[in-house]
């Protein structure tokens, strides 16, 4: 199953950064190249996953709303291994291959080795894994922290859990979330000790971060801030609802549910189930702006459901083993059908309904990062959405989606979209079949690039 899911996952390993998901590996690879380039002494760790330009990065460069434990990580990879995607996404694959072991360790202790095996087997099937286990974000690394908390905890090895705790504290915000949740069931139990074990290393991870934020970047406090208060409140009630209703039924299998519903009857007793399904409820319901627009807000939901659907299987494999099989089969064959859909999801830089090769981002990149130096900041008449893909490849800043271009900054021009193009330069290039037009104002010279891929 391991090798299975595995294979699964390192499927797209070496693909460029041209999916729809995978502006966030662009992202965490550009603070992984901007650490390597400027140095660690310069960022102290701190993400600068939108800055494109030259050296030094300047204070607003910096990207203060995330911990830095993921960028770093990918910056000791491409240190390693150079800068290659297949670097990168060895990170989150390594993490989610540990989430299975870790929720089949968890359910063997509660069910046995039988429910634990169905219940990993489920968990690997669905979609919301088998296709968003290799992004490179924060989930894919906070989940398996969620799940050796709890193991640790329940084999009595406090000074391990506590320890993946605040790890966890550095790799993302939603572990403070499940901090939050393992303090409210200790002070119900009055187990002061660790509630307030926990509560203290969080304030310090917190009052850490924000030391070192506010280093590099002197408004710092108040840009999280304002992301924070627009994750909680900036959101209309009815698109968030009807947009959960699409996540939770395309990247979770149904039949899934129908048996996480089923293992109720005999895990409602189980403190670890609430517990995880407490944490993925508030990372959902109490950040709706975050859940709105990223569709892999309901990752944590994995675990509950692996533990659930496992128990539920199991009991149904004593009474007709057919029949479990079967619904396992389904599971499944579900699972890898609306994943194998979901690839089929690229980012779109020309327009939302038109066709374009798949390999045009990482190719005109690397055309415009030839053709225009790096204090340039390029104008684009064309990509309707921000993504940092094309940017990445670039190495430049880019303003994107301009009709009216400022007459002494250079700019890339697509036919298939208007632009009001002051007097300048023009050198037709071809890139993946596509043409586009480099625009260099008459005062700037005209670009070295090659004219063709």
């Amino acid at each position: 199953m391991l090798a299975a899911l595995a294979v699964a996952l390192c499927r797209d390993l070496a693909r460029p950064w041209v999916a729809d998901h995978d502006f966030n590996g662009a992202v965490w690879s550009q603070c992984a190249h901007n650490n390597l380039r400027a140095g660690l002494r310069a960022t102290l760790g701190v993400p600068t996953g939108f800055y494109f330009g030259p050296l030094p990065i300047p204070a607003a460069g910096y990207y203060t709303h995330h911990p830095p434990l993921l960028p770093l990580a990918v910056t000791g990879m491409f240190a390693v291994f150079g800068e290659h995607e297949w670097a990168a996404r060895l990170i989150p694959i390594a993490a989610s291959l540990a989430s299975v072991v870790l929720l089949w360790l968890l359910l063997r202790d509660l069910a046995g080795a039988r429910a634990a095996t169905l219940g990993a087997a489920v968990m690997a099937a669905q979609p919301m894994l088998l296709y968003l286990g290799q992004m490179v974000n924060h989930e894919m690394l906070v989940l398996p922290v969620m799940l050796a908390t709890l193991l640790f905890f329940r084999r009595r090895q406090p000074v391990a859990a506590i320890a993946v705790l605040t790890l966890g504290f550095w790799i993302g915000w939603h572990v403070h979330i499940f901090a939050l949740v393992l303090m409210g069931w200790w002070l119900g139990r009055r187990e002061w000790r660790w509630a307030a074990i926990t509560f203290g290393l969080a304030v310090v991870s917190l009052l850490a971060f924000a030391v070192i934020t506010r280093w590099v970047r002197p408004d710092a406090w108040t840009d999280a801030s304002a992301a924070a208060a627009r994750r909680v409140l900036d959101v209309d009630l009815r698109q968030w609802c009807a947009a959960q209703g699409v996540f939770f039924s395309t990247r979770f299998v149904p039949v899934a549910w129908l048996l996480a519903l089923a293992g109720l009857v005999w895990m409602r007793r189980q403190p670890v189930v609430w517990l995880l399904t407490a944490a993925a409820t508030l990372v959902v319901a109490g950040l709706p702006n975050f859940s709105y627009i990223h569709d892999y807000a309901g990752y944590y939901f994995l675990a509950p459901i692996g533990l659930l659907a496992g128990v539920a299987l199991d009991q149904l494999w004593k009474r007709r083993a057919l029949l479990a099989v079967a619904a396992l089969v389904v599971v499944a064959g579900w699972g890898v059908a609306r994943a194998e859909w979901l690839r089929q999801m690229p980012f779109h830089i020309l327009a939302w309904d038109a066709p374009e090769p798949r390999d045009l981002i990482p190719h005109l990149g690397r055309e415009i990062q030839r053709s225009f130096p790096e204090t340039t900041r390029v104008q684009l008449n064309f990509m309707p959405v921000y993504g940092p893909q094309l940017a990445y490849y670039a190495q430049r800043q880019l303003d994107n989606n301009l009709t009216v271009f400022a007459p002494d900054r250079p700019g890339v021009i697509w036919p298939g979209a208007p632009a009001a193009v002051p007097a300048g330069e023009h050198r037709e290039v071809i890139v993946s079949g596509q043409r586009f037009s480099f625009w260099t104002p008459q005062s700037a010279g005209t670009g070295r690039g090659t004219g063709r891929q």
